[in-house]
């Protein structure tokens, strides 16, 4: 939700799209896209909703009626049910936040059940961890490979819940799809076993109203070819003029696209984007009215040797597949530094994390290779990112293993400096 306008500002140029669907097929290799898999038949229904960020919940039913679809947001773990997330009564898209070495300890193992277990059977909950990851990430708060790692923690959990309601949302900034923002969508993607539904928080140009084709198209393009549920979780704009046809045609664009919700950013989080004129507020009271009826689109065509699938939506998330195992992770001191070796059951791209007694990242690869079954060791000799020697003090060591069927393996240590 964080607005920073000079990256949330920049449109798609036409062209654009093809180098996004081209650049995700070549991710085919990297273990965390598979231009292989089946599709999933998009929605022909789309729910839309605002997201709330500054203006009550009382004073949008005030204005719009009992809003369908609502997208709220956790500073830190969720508020227990009802909670922020079950005060409209209605299907939520819900974000909570937890640095991964937090969630990867499993402190929080019983209330984050508890939760998932508590979600309600009635409605369908897009839940996400840690939304827009991508800042923090560039910023070493926390490493790729951790984020994708707590996200495997947390589905396991969410699995015991038993409940088809619940969907696990990755939200992503559209600009990351951008080349001009030199990150990958795989860095970030923690695997099809783990992900149900993809969101994306896009944004039009800040002087303009950009055509929803424009900003929202390569999303759209990248979640039809990996066959994933997609939705926009934050979309909108500060530009009064012309709002309410281009919200209308914001609602067209999502609906003939399939995409399964969307959710106006009705905030003053950054700019004023609040719904507070009655053209916009009447336009998208239309939108949201709709019930999302529309043409049923028709599943983007992509190569695959294998059966067409039965047109059904794609399960609740599955637990993770156990296939990949790490085992007899071994830190000794030697000299100087300390030799890490670890036992990897199969081949797979392995990362390693230094973490600090606070959960933060203080080293973000210690090692990152691709390699095979067998025990995998190397050195640490105590040094941060920075090139600078660790205070003495307990650190975790986190090692994670990803191999190309996108099964993901964690094992931590304890290392003493």
């Amino acid at each position: 939700m964080n607005r920073i306008h000079l990256r949330r500002t920049r449109i798609w140029l036409p062209g654009i799209l093809v180098l996004v669907v081209a650049a995700a097929a070549m991710l085919g290799g990297g273990g965390h896209f598979n231009a292989a898999t089946t599709s999933t038949p998009l929605a022909s229904t789309t729910e839309f909703g605002l997201a709330t960020g500054g203006v009550s919940l009382a004073t949008e039913t005030s204005q719009f009626g009992h809003v369908p679809l609502v997208r709220v947001y956790n500073a830190g773990l969720p508020q227990a049910w009802p909670g922020n997330a079950g005060a409209n009564n209605s299907d939520v898209v819900v974000s909570f936040k937890a640095l991964p070495a937090t969630i990867l300890s499993g402190t929080n193992d019983a209330q984050l059940t508890a939760w998932f277990k508590g979600a309600p059977t009635t409605h369908t909950v897009w839940w996400t961890y840690y939304h827009e990851p991508e800042d923090q990430i560039a910023a070493g708060t926390f490493t790729a490979a951790s984020y994708r790692a707590a996200w495997a923690h947390l589905v396991a959990l969410a699995a015991k819940a038993n409940n088809t309601h619940l969907r696990a949302t990755l939200i992503l900034m559209s600009w990351t799809l951008n080349p001009k923002s030199h990150r990958t969508f795989s860095d970030y993607y923690p695997g099809d076993s783990v992900i149900n539904t993809l969101g994306w928080d896009g944004y039009p140009g800040s002087t303009t109203l950009t055509p929803p084709d424009q900003f929202m198209g390569p999303a759209v393009a990248l979640s039809k070819s990996m066959g994933k549920p997609f939705g926009f979780a934050e979309f909108g704009s500060p530009i009064v003029a012309g709002r309410g046809p281009w919200l209308t045609s914001v609602g067209q664009y999502l609906r003939s696209n399939g995409a399964v919700f969307g959710t106006y950013f009705n905030s003053t989080n950054g700019a004023n984007y609040v719904l507070n004129d009655q053209t916009s507020i009447s336009a998208w009271k239309t939108v949201m009215n709709s019930g999302g009826t529309g043409p049923t689109p028709t599943p983007t065509a992509r190569p695959t040797s294998t059966p067409t699938p039965t047109a059904t939506p794609r399960p609740t998330p599955t637990p993770v597949p156990t296939g990949l195992t790490l085992s007899h992770l071994s830190i000794t001191a030697s000299g100087s530094s300390h030799v890490i070796s670890v036992s990897v059951s199969a081949d797979a791209h392995v990362s390693v994390a230094i973490i600090d007694s606070k959960g933060i990242t203080v080293r973000n690869k210690v090692a990152d290779a691709s390699v095979s079954a067998g025990t995998f060791t190397f050195s640490y000799a105590g040094y941060n990112d920075a090139g600078t020697l660790l205070p003495a003090g307990s650190y975790t060591v986190l090692v994670v293993a990803t191999d190309r069927n996108q099964a993901i393996a964690i094992a931590t240590g304890h290392l003493q400096l």
